[in-house]
């Protein structure tokens, strides 16, 4: 079952941000897609079997935080 996971992220300002969150995710397993948009400040994750926390604290060792 595929599942899905949006976080709103502060500090994505522009596409170099969101390209690097996506880098980060998309490493990880069981995830399928990765979009993150920095008009919003949103970070869309799908996949089967997500761990929101392990996510979380993925994207925060970039630089980012979960708001």
């Amino acid at each position: 079952m595929e599942n899905e996971i949006v976080l709103r992220v502060e500090g994505i300002k522009d596409k170099n941000a969101s390209e690097k969150i996506i880098r980060k995710i998309q490493e990880m397993p069981g995830i399928e897609l990765v979009a993150a948009d920095p008009k919003l400040g949103h970070v869309t994750i799908m996949g089967g079997d997500l761990d929101q926390l392990l996510i979380e604290d993925h994207i925060e060792s970039l630089g980012y935080r979960i708001v």
